[in-house]
């Protein structure tokens, strides 16, 4: 709003000034181009009012913010144990279930059978399909359900042990019995003598 403006546009062809209208336009043109004093300073103590209200409440955060760090720092490791938890339990899950199919080389058949999940029921998923496909290219570390195992093959030296009565207490077999009689013979004969049978 320019005063002078106003004031040309008030003056007759006369050249004199009409007071009373240019009185009306230039209130009119304060009341919307300017902002009284007193409203002024009520809108400047309220902008301080606020922005001394905004620096407290940062100051007073800067614990929250520490904390709410430290708060998701802690969620991210909750959420990391959790996820080892579950790659542990499924680990021993896998790991039982390829001794009970009797595979010799646990870690090895782990190691070719990648990554196990767990499906909706909280079976392995897919694991009798990659346990068939791992059997069937590595045969040599699977035992046969159907074959029994061998037993590691012992040659005795010497007497021949004689025939064990099944049905005896095994605590009351003596040592001669079980080497058997033709030992129990030898023994005998070199046991040293009671006094007057020399």
């Amino acid at each position: 709003m320019n005063i002078t403006d106003i004031l040309n546009e008030h003056v007759d062809a006369d050249g004199k000034l009409n007071v009373v209208e240019a009185e009306k336009a230039l209130k009119a043109g304060i009341a919307t181009d300017y902002v009284p004093k007193h409203d002024f300073n009520s809108k400047n103590d309220q902008l301080k009012d606020a922005n001394s209200t905004i620096e407290k409440l940062q100051k007073d955060n800067k614990d929250n913010e520490a904390l709410q760090a430290e708060i998701n720092d802690q969620k991210a490791r909750a959420d990391k144990a959790l996820k080892d938890l579950s790659a542990h339990q499924i680990r021993k899950d896998a790991e039982d279930a390829l001794r009970d199919k009797g595979v010799t080389n646990i870690e090895f058949a782990l190691f070719k059978l990648g990554e196990l999940e767990r499906d909706a029921d909280g079976k392995l998923k897919d694991f009798d399909t990659k346990f068939t496909t791992f059997a069937e290219a590595n045969p040599d570390f699977v035992k046969k359900a159907d074959a029994e195992e061998e037993k590691p093959a012992f040659k005795l030296y010497g007497a021949k042990p004689a025939g064990v009565n099944k049905n005896a207490d095994p605590t009351k077999v003596s040592l001669a019995e079980s080497l058997g009689q033709q030992r129990k013979a030898e023994i005998e004969a070199s046991a040293p003598k009671a006094w007057g049978e020399y």
